[in-house]
Parts: structure tokens; C-alpha cells; sequence
């Protein structure tokens, strides 16, 4: 579910500027309204011609908080109303698969992804391998605004078990794979190398030549023409690099075009850790049937997803495993960019996800009670599942001695 959410990654480096955080598009080349910048990744360092005109700042962040939790690390960010159709409006005009963002933390870019799809009121960054915990629970004070060590921030998190993790085997990976191109999901299993590449790939080529060659690529833009300037192959997070040392390695490459056609190909970089699963991890038990999505990930429309999944028995017991996934599917709602006026989205009360979620979550049935037509503002539920998402609330196994 992690590969759904609107993300962008970043890989930190400390910088003493006083610009605190922005965003803002990426160009060809300098001009009057661009600056030169230089982004270093691991060993690599590439410059970028950033424009000085701001998508977002720190004015339009309406909360940032540093997620510490065994398997994820970094800041949610989340934009007030107004940044959140700034974001919209911006990348909705840019050229999906092409175009770039960068991410401007303390005056410096911390990344620049290329933006394949739609975004909106959440922003997700993660890769802070410099930084302690402390180091970056006050980074996210900073952006936020808020003042140094402020309690409001530090609420006492609730003690969990010591948890080891594992690799997932040939045969749990298959599943997780062949659930994602369920979906439109594509990942590439290893990452071909520089050989391999120009062995395969020639000047030319249609895309879908390059199609035939290494499958569809990851998030395709819905529709492949003449006006996408690249496609980009990512290898499952199952199968990273492992790179001990936080460097940046090799995590796929893309394919550069021009008027449909080939032009040219390079590697890409990542510093994220490869995806591992908690030793012991329960499987789910939650019955239930989940639609599926027809057409590109990205053009999806995940409230009508989350209001269409059906739940054999709302009241069945449920465990851990169960918990953790559905407060994932919240989180992805508030995530989730391919929705107009982010902070007015609705979802029906009474759908069957979000009745199993309020005999689980006293928050939840509480939203249910006041809602107001049926319906409930997703950042209201993003907010009320938050505590638990970040460890400042226990889940609520039935059984204790799974605590």
C-alpha cells in the first residue's frame, strides 16, 4: 500500500540557510527567474536550475511531524488548503514523467523528483540517515514552525516490542508483486546494468519496443505519446540495494524520448533502505473483497476504492496485522493527490471499512456519530488515526498479550 502514496524522497543534507522549507519546479536551463543549485546524492552531485518562484513553503505547512517508527523514518507533512491547491494547480499542469520538483529544506535541494503524478495536501519525505532522532523530530518543529522542544511534540510514546525483521522469501515477494500489477504497479525484479543496458536499449526504439523489452514501467503517465519525455523503471523495494553506509545506489534507470522515440538512457539513485517484513508478523485474517482498479494507479479514484471494499463480517476479530494495514489505507486517503479541493473530501460513514475501523477505534465511531449528511472529512480521519500511526497510542489487539 506504501507504493500508492504520493511521495517524495529525499536524501538529507545539513545546510545553515535561512530558508527553512520549499518547494518549487525544476528547469532546462538558467534564466532570470532560476538559480543555480547543487544537489549531491551519496557521491553523486548533479546541478539543477531551480526556479525562485515558490510552489509551497514553510507558510503553506499546516502540520509537520517526524515519524519514528521501525519500518518507516522521516517527516509527514501536511499542507494547509490554499498550499494543497497550489500543489494541485502546479503539477497538474506539468508534464507527468517529465517534469521536476525540488525540495528545498534550510535553503539547499534535498531532491528533486520527477513527478508522476497529481499532488496534494500530503507530502512524505523521508532519508534523514545523517540525523538523530531528536535532530529530526526538531527539524520537523522547525518546518512546522513551531518553537524549539515544544511539548506538544514530544508526547510520551507508548512502549513496544522489540521488533526484528527478515527478508521476504522468493514466495511472499511473488504475492506482493503480483498484487501491485493487480493494480498497475510495476517494479523491475534487478536493475540492469550500464552492459545490459546499451545491449538492450538502442537509439530509436519505440516505447513500445522498450515495452517488449523490460515490461511496463513503474507508474506509467496514462497516456504514452510523443509529448513523454521518459519512462522509468524502479526495482521492488523488496529487491534493493542494501547500502550500509546510507549512500546512494542504484534503484533503476529511465528511458529518455523524444517524439516517441529513444534518445538516450541513465541510471537513477536511491538511498532507501531495501523493504523488509517483521519477523513473526501475522497474516491478516479481515475478510474482505477489495475492487479492482481498471486503468493507470494514478488516475484511481481511491475514496471510491475505500467505499467499495466489502467486509464479510465487520465485527470478526480481527489482529495486529489487520490494524496496521487498515491505518494505512487512512493514511493513504489523506495522501492521496488525484482528488480536486483536498480539504473537502468526503467519505460516506456508514461504508464497511470505516464501520470495522469504529468497533476498533473509539476516535473513528466517534466521527461516525457526528457526521454530518453520512459523510466524514477525510483530514479528520487522517487526524484521528495519527496517534497510532506514530506510536502515541497503542493498537488495540484484542488479545493483550499481543501488546
Amino acid at each position: 500500500m506504501k507504493a500508492l502514496i504520493c511521495i517524495l524522497l529525499i536524501a538529507w543534507t545539513p545546510a545553515f540557510a535561512d530558508e527553512v522549507f520549499r518547494v518549487s519546479r525544476v528547469v532546462e536551463a538558467a534564466g532570470e527567474g532560476a538559480e543555480r543549485m547543487t544537489f549531491k546524492a551519496g557521491d553523486h552531485e548533479e546541478v539543477l536550475f531551480v526556479e525562485k518562484a515558490v510552489v509551497v513553503g514553510a507558510a503553506d505547512v499546516e502540520q509537520a511531524q517526524a515519524e519514528i517508527l521501525p519500518s518507516m523514518r522521516g517527516i509527514s507533512i501536511r499542507l494547509k488548503p490554499d498550499g494543497a491547491k497550489k500543489m494541485e494547480a502546479v503539477t497538474g499542469e506539468m508534464r507527468l514523467g517529465a517534469e521536476r520538483l525540488a525540495v528545498v529544506v534550510d535553503g539547499k535541494p534535498v531532491f528533486a523528483p520527477v513527478v508522476q503524478a497529481k499532488l496534494g495536501v500530503g507530502i512524505w519525505i523521508e532519508g534523514f540517515d545523517d540525523l538523530t532522532d531528536e535532530q529530526l523530530k526538531e527539524l520537523a518543529r522547525k518546518i512546522a514552525g513551531r518553537p524549539p522542544g515544544d511539548p506538544g511534540a514530544n508526547q510520551p510514546k507508548v512502549k513496544r516490542p522489540e521488533q526484528k525483521w527478515e527478508p521476504y522469501t522468493d514466495e511472499e515477494y511473488q504475492q506482493i508483486k503480483a498484487r501491485r500489477e493487480k493494480i498497475g504497479i510495476f517494479h523491475l525484479d534487478k536493475v540492469p546494468s550500464d552492459e545490459e543496458l546499451s545491449a538492450s536499449l538502442q537509439k530509436g526504439m519505440s516505447v513500445d519496443e522498450v515495452v517488449k523489452v523490460f515490461g511496463r514501467p513503474y507508474l506509467p503517465s496514462p497516456d504514452i505519446g510523443p509529448e513523454v519525455l521518459g519512462l522509468s523503471y524502479k526495482i521492488a523495494p523488496e529487491r534493493r540495494t542494501e547500502s550500509p553506509d546510507g549512500r546512494a545506489v542504484e534503484d533503476g534507470f529511465r528511458v529518455h524520448l523524444r517524439n516517441g522515440k529513444v534518445t538516450g538512457w541513465s541510471h537513477s539513485y536511491s538511498n532507501s533502505p531495501r523493504e523488509l517484513k517483521p519477523v513473526g508478523r501475522e497474516a491478516p485474517s479481515l475478510r474482505m473483497t477489495a475492487p479492482e482498479i481498471e486503468g493507470p494507479v494514478e488516475e484511481a479514484d481511491l475514496l471510491d476504492y475505500f467505499e467499495k471494499v466489502d467486509v464479510e463480517n465487520p465485527r470478526q476479530k480481527i489482529n495486529r496485522t489487520d490494524l496496521e494495514d487498515l491505518l494505512a489505507l487512512c493514511s493513504m486517503l489523506d495522501s492521496w493527490s488525484g482528488q480536486e479541493e483536498a480539504d473537502e473530501r468526503l467519505i460516506r460513514a456508514d461504508c464497511d471499512l470505516m464501520e470495522t475501523m469504529a468497533i476498533h477505534f473509539p476516535e473513528i465511531e466517534a466521527l461516525r456519530k457526528e457526521a454530518k449528511e453520512g459523510k466524514i472529512l477525510v483530514s479528520a480521519l487522517s487526524e484521528a488515526v495519527a496517534p497510532y500511526l506514530t506510536g502515541r497510542k497503542p493498537l488495540p489487539v484484542a488479545d493483550p498479550k499481543d501488546e
